[in-house]
């Protein structure tokens, strides 16, 4: 199905109140004035005798003016040098929808094309290379951008914007770097050891940022595709600025990394990110967005991207998201979510969504703050097909980029690490539902990433990892269909796990390790792990599927469960060879079910 039937699409009139305009209306918000790439030097900005360039236009123009493109041939160069918009105005392309045009445009193999209202900005001294710059309550809309130098929109401290229905392709031809991702400690399999690290990316597309005030932006129904070197959809909040973001609707493809120089490139590519830093505020709704070949070979790509820092606090409520093909490395995800450093509040709700056809892990939560809160929720959710092959957490440097379905991870001190899942199906990947908790202290007290005590030492152990599973399918994964790690102090674990499908995996159906390498290393203050169980209060009711894998059905290194009330594949207990505790652990799988429950699938 082509892209622009996903979108939900509010029409885009005639020129809003200009198409049936007399040129000299003068309306109560503003004048309309007209600018078209084939008229004569000498116009005046009327419909009949419009302005010859975008520079023209910007220094003629007053607040609340609304500014018009005029569709011109495709054989006729665009109008060139970017345009700096004022405050209350509104620009906009003349003609039908050009969303609808460029479906017509892919029909038609490229024949008999009508015209369109297209800028562009190739001149690095105007604008700093923007094709267009947002101002206060500005509107964007129905404009095809073909190149700018730097990003096609951008705006700074810019409230109350809108910018719906464009098509916006060729920026960011200088690979000038634009979301930098806060620094962070990237996890190890080694207690208390791990490596800084900051990443940039390329300018995006359409970009907003905020250091101050408050205010909304809406970024709807975009068509962003074919970057030079940069990410689709960018909305980053530092300082003390307090917003919300509208980003729905919009279809994001084929984005590239290019070359800062001869020996560094950008490898991250984001489709659609948002950022909040120091004490920011970022709410954010997302609908019906789709994210496709995202990347190229090697490349850091991410679908969906959230990064917090500092003392911030971030939102985003995700529905009907389609991710699919991420082309890149070992680090490729649909969805990132990460808290760099500091001590932010986060959290993200996705919904009604699939993931599908990417390298790396599919979906990775990261809590690598210090005293941070973070809470990701999934409900209907599916998750198919990674390709990285990793094994075993544990068995490479990094506990991560293995090609997991879902990675929730916590490396920090004092963080609360919250993870929900419900009516979701994980598959087709090299595990399952992977979780992990260990801390790095010692290099991020080096870094200045990690909060210390007024004698400098780490601030304690992780504090909670609370993960819930209920009424889901987690099946068919290479190695594990469920695997938790725990690689040093935690304070408190709890897992739950009922109504869900574990069946079938290619080693093992639950694997609990708090060993590595045959050493204990974890330890847990207060460990609760329930796949069923009766005497735990608010405890799972089990009826979980638990049988079918390669070489386990429990594995328990270091970690007990309560695995009451569950299917093992027949009628009564498991075979006793299927259960493989070690290092202490005990596993109860009392009480077996000797009825088939309804979480239990036929094997498509």
């Amino acid at each position: 199905m082509p892209f622009w039937r996903v979108f939900a699409l509010s029409a885009v009139t005639c020129l809003v109140v200009a198409c049936n305009a007399h040129d000299s209306t003068i309306f109560s918000e503003g004048r309309v004035l007209y600018v078209s790439a084939q008229a004569s030097p000498d116009g005046d900005g009327t419909r009949t005798s419009p302005f010859n360039s975008l520079e023209a236009i910007e220094n003629a123009s007053q607040p609340g003016d609304t500014l018009v493109v005029l569709a011109v041939a495709i054989d006729v160069p665009p109008l060139d040098g970017g345009i700096a918009l004022k405050r209350g105005q509104r620009l906009i392309g003349d003609g039908p929808d050009v969303l609808k045009i460029s479906e017509g445009r892919s029909v038609a193999g490229g024949r008999d094309l009508p015209a369109l209202p297209r800028i562009r900005n190739t001149t690095a001294a105007r604008h700093h290379g923007d094709a267009v710059r947002l101002a206060e309550q500005g509107e964007v809309r129905n404009l095809v951008v073909t190149e700018a130098v730097r990003g096609a929109v951008y705006g700074l401290n810019t409230p109350d914007v809108l910018v719906q229905g464009n098509d916006i392709s060729g920026y960011n031809t200088s690979c000038t770097i634009g979301y930098v991702v806060q620094p962070f400690i990237v996890p190890t399999i080694l207690p208390h050891v791990g490596a800084p690290l900051l990443l940039p990316a390329g300018w995006a597309g359409i970009m907003v940022d905020a250091d101050s005030g408050a205010g909304s932006m809406t970024l709807v129904d975009n068509y962003v595709h074919d970057s030079a070197c940069g990410n689709g959809i960018d909305v980053r909040i530092s300082g003390s600025a307090n917003y919300e973001a509208e980003i729905s609707g919009n279809f994001v493809t084929e984005l590239k990394f290019g070359p800062l120089h001869q020996l560094e490139e950008l490898h991250l590519v984001h489709a659609i990110s948002i950022q909040a830093t120091d004490t920011g505020v970022l709410q954010a709704r997302s609908v019906a967005n789709t994210q496709t070949y995202i990347g190229a070979p090697n490349a850091d790509c991410e679908g969906l991207f959230m990064n917090l820092a500092g003392n911030s606090t971030g939102i985003w409520t995700i529905d009907s998201n389609t991710f699919a093909h991420g082309i890149g490395g070992s680090s490729c995800n649909g969805m990132e979510f990460i808290i760099s450093n500091g001590s932010p509040h986060g959290e993200m709700y996705l919904s009604n969504s699939s993931f599908e056809d990417n390298q790396g892990d599919m979906l990775e939560q990261g809590n690598l703050g210090s005293g941070s809160t973070m809470v990701l929720e999934l409900d209907n959710v599916t998750v198919y097909g990674t390709h990285q092959r990793g094994g075993q957490p544990e068995e490479g440097f990094i506990p991560f980029n293995t090609g997991e379905c879902l990675i929730a991870g916590s490396s920090g001190a004092g963080n609360s690490t919250i993870l929900k899942v419900r009516n979701s199906r994980f598959s087709g990947c090299n595990n399952g539902l992977t979780v992990l908790s260990g801390t790095n202290p010692i290099t991020g007290v080096v870094a200045g990433l990690v909060s210390t005590d007024p004698q400098g030492n780490p601030l304690g152990p992780d504090k909670l990892v609370d993960v819930e599973v209920l009424n889901s399918r987690i099946v068919e994964n290479d190695f594990n269909n469920v695997f938790v790690g725990v690689l040093t102090r935690l304070e408190r674990l709890r897992l739950k796990v009922e109504n869900t499908d574990l069946s079938h995996a290619g080693e093992n159906s639950i694997r609990l390790v708090s060993e590595f390498f045959g050493l204990p290393l974890g330890q847990v203050d207060d460990l609760q792990i329930d796949f069923g169980s009766e005497h735990l209060p608010k405890g799972s009711q089990g009826r979980n599927c638990i049988f079918g894998s390669g070489q386990f059905d429990v594995v328990g290194s270091g970690l007990s469960a309560s695995l009451r009330n569950n299917w093992w594949g027949n009628p009564g207990a498991p075979d006793a060879s299927r259960i493989s505790p070690s290092g202490g652990s005990q596993l109860d799988i009392a009480q077996p079910l000797t009825i088939r429950p309804d979480a239990c699938h036929e094997l498509q």
